[in-house]
Formats: structure tokens, sequence, C-alpha cells
């Protein structure tokens, strides 16, 4: 008999996933002189959650998994400089430029996972879930007599994947799947200078790893 075999999953689950991810962002700007700006950013991150699921369905045949996941840490979404002529203190002119960054903090989610197994060891899934995430702002825009300063926010994202499972007769398993999470778009008020007014739209795609113990 394989060592793989088993009798399914069922009950709870622990475990600890690595994920690759790219954290696409477009940004709209609305300055207080009535200019507008808009851009994109980009950037790839490797991080890690803890997870804990609880599985209902035994042997082949359907059935479902639930969990929350949170990733411990942070992760930048990406930085946009722009350079332009500004006014310094004294009245004069010079090249200035502005850096817009951000990242996302305390991320967690909640997924449900429709699966089929193939066999007591092996099953494809579906996820569906729901993120939420703080974003912190880390921009540098204080130059000469232009400034603004913004505060932090938070935001939902709706998370669809795919993977697939395999299980130790032991109760050790692991799980590898893609998925893309689509955030609210978050908006800011500068309330200092030039209450400039922007808003950022964005979203992620990653490749992730799972290994976890099902009790």
């Amino acid at each position: 008999v394989s060592a793989m075999a088993g009798e399914g999953m069922s009950g709870f689950s622990i475990g600890v996933k690595g994920t690759s991810a790219d954290f696409d962002t477009d940004g709209h700007e609305d300055e207080g002189g009535g200019d507008t700006n808009d851009g994109s950013a980009s950037n790839s991150v490797d991080f890690g959650e803890i997870f804990l699921e609880y599985s209902m369905g035994e042997g082949q045949g359907y059935g479902v998994t639930m969990g929350v996941s949170w990733i411990p840490g942070s992760a930048e979404l990406g930085t946009k400089s722009r350079t332009d002529t500004g006014t310094e203190t004294d009245g004069s002119t010079s090249s200035m430029t502005y850096k817009a960054n951000a990242e996302v903090d305390n991320h967690v989610t909640v997924y449900f996972e429709p699966t089929y197994n193939f066999t007591d060891a092996l099953g494809l899934y579906v996820r569906a879930g729901i993120s939420h995430v703080d974003v912190l702002t880390l921009e540098s825009l204080d130059n000469g007599t232009d400034s603004s300063t913004y505060g932090d926010t938070d935001t939902f994202g709706g998370m669809v994947g795919v993977g697939f499972k395999a299980q130790h007769s032991s109760g050790m398993f692991a799980k590898i799947d893609a998925s893309k999470t689509v955030y609210q778009t978050v908006k800011f008020t500068s309330v200092t200078g030039n209450l400039n007014k922007i808003e950022a739209s964005p979203e992620q795609e990653a490749v992730s790893l799972s290994i976890g113990y099902n009790f």
C-alpha cells in the first residue's frame, strides 16, 4: 500500500505557506492647484503566511475546506517618483523630486475551498476568499513650498485561485496554488500643504506552496 494512502483529510489543520507575489498598482492624483497625474507601480515580493483550516469530506469525492491565513509582516506595493520644477521657500525655482510609496501590513484572508478528491491522498480545489489589509503611506512629498502628508488606511480585497493538494498517511500535507486578489480602491487626502488627493487600485498575483498537518 502506498504511503500516500489514507482516509482523506478532515478536521483541523495548521501550517505555513511560502508565497511569491507580484503587486501592480494604478494611481491617480488630483493636485490642489488643479493639475492631475496618473501612474502605475509594480513590485515583486516573497513572504510567508500562517494558516488554520477546517476540512469536511473524507476519501474520494467532494469535500470542502474553510480557513484563515495571516501574513506576519509587511510588503511594499512599489515606489513611484516624479521630478518637477518647484518653488523654494525663498521664491527661487529648482528641480524637485517627489516620491510616492506605500506598503501593506497585517494582511488577513478568510477563504473557502471546494475540493474534488481523486483519491484519499490527492485533490484539486478552487479557492475564493476575502482579504483585509492595512495600507501604510511612506511618501516623501515635502519640497520647497509644495508638500503633502497622507494618513494610513485599510481596504478589503476579493481573491480567487486554484490548486492541488496531496496528503500523507501521517497527516502531513502539501498544497500548491495560483491566485489573484483585487483590492478596493484606496483613497488618501492630504491634511497639510497642497491638500492633494490620491486614489490607488492594487492587485496581487501569487503562486504559493503550503506545508501543513491535519489532526
